[in-house]
C-alpha cells in the first residue's frame, strides 16, 4: 500500500520562507517537482516518501471535470560525515568497510 502524503504538511509558502523559518539553508535539501492532474489522493501519493514538506503548493482548474495539483517536495540531503582533524577520525556511525577485518 502506497504511504499518504500528510496534508498538513502542503505549504503554499515558498521554499526560501520556509527553509529560513526552521533555520536550514537551502543546500540542505534536494527539491523535486510533484504535479498532478487525476484526484487529490493520487497527488498525496506522488510525493516522495522521504519528503519533509511540499512548498509552493497550488490547486489549479484546468478544465471544466480536470485539477493540476502541484508543488515542490523538500527532501532532506544526507548528513556528510565530518572529519576530526585533531584525531583523524570520521564522527558519527559511518562503516565504510565490508568484509572481515585485518585480525580475520
Amino acid at each position: 500500500m502506497t504511504r499518504r502524503f500528510p496534508e498538513s504538511k502542503l505549504l503554499t509558502t515558498t521554499a526560501k520562507v520556509y527553509i529560513g523559518s526552521i533555520g536550514k539553508r537551502l543546500d540542505n535539501f534536494e527539491m523535486l517537482g510533484v504535479h498532478c492532474e487525476g484526484s487529490f489522493e493520487d497527488f498525496l501519493n506522488k510525493v516522495p516518501s522521504q519528503a519533509e514538506v511540499v512548498v509552493d503548493y497550488s490547486v489549479e482548474k484546468v478544465q471544466e471535470d480536470k485539477i493540476r495539483y502541484s508543488g515542490t517536495a523538500l527532501i532532506p540531503k544526507p548528513k556528510k560525515p565530518i572529519r576530526d582533524y585533531t584525531s583523524g577520525h570520521l564522527s558519527g556511525d559511518f562503516n565504510f568497510f565490508s568484509g572481515p577485518g585485518p585480525d580475520a
